[in-house]
């Protein structure tokens, strides 16, 4: 009975063959193109990284700040890391000239993109929100208040590392609101987040020391 079912099994897979070989054969054929074709694109990519890595770096080592910015401007347009890099100089760049907007929308840009990781996502709005809170004068302070904001709502959450600095950005965006207004709730609300860095055991050493020498200073204003 084994010997018989062996030989009905070798039968049927000899018909099942010669009846869909050529469908066989398609189907490889398509399976060997897309490895084909996905070897290609890792090899390309790979290329362009290194060859966008290499520009990135010489730039870097231009004297002149024009061709510098006509650089980071050209590799920003690159979807990889050294693209993002030449972005975020792009911005730099711009926020020097005090040009908000334009600033801002670039850096949405960059938070927006759907092939960035989350820990990339977390620390470009970390990046964004002290460089904005840089800018911050009694002329614009409710207009940047509400961008840092909007970038601390891209920082994941989950990841106790950006605790601190999510903490951090609360606590200065409050002591602005204290020196440009003097109002004694906003001083409790200050109070309130001083200690809950303080007390928080996610919180680094260095930046609750950090935050410990701006409230210290605080005192004596």
């Amino acid at each position: 009975n084994d010997t018989i079912k062996k030989i009905n099994f070798f039968d049927s897979s000899q018909k099942f063959i010669k009846n869909y070989y050529k469908r066989i054969l398609i189907l490889v054929a398509i399976l060997l193109a897309f490895f084909l074709i996905f070897q290609i694109y890792v090899v390309y990519t790979n290329k362009q990284i290194l060859k966008t890595s290499i520009e990135f770096n010489l730039a870097q080592s231009s004297n002149s700040p024009s061709d510098f910015q006509e650089q980071m401007n050209r590799l920003s347009s690159q979807k990889n890391f050294y693209g993002v890099l030449a972005t975020l100089e792009t911005i730099k760049i711009k926020l020097n000239k005090d040009d908000i907007n334009s600033s801002n929308n670039d850096y949405l840009k960059l938070l927006n993109q759907k092939n960035l990781n989350s820990i990339y996502v977390s620390a470009i709005a970390t990046h964004a929100s002290y460089s904005f809170l840089d800018k911050i004068n009694k002329n614009n302070e409710k207009d940047i208040v509400i961008k840092v904001n909007n970038f601390l709502s891209f920082i994941d959450s989950s990841l106790e590392f950006y605790e601190g600095f999510i903490l951090e950005i609360q606590y200065l965006l409050s002591i602005i609101k204290q020196d440009n207004n003097n109002d004694s709730l906003i001083y409790d609300e200050t109070q309130k987040l001083y200690q809950e860095i303080i007390e928080n055991d996610k919180v680094s050493a260095l930046l609750k020391e950090r935050v410990k020498t701006i409230h210290e200073s605080q005192k004596y204003k």
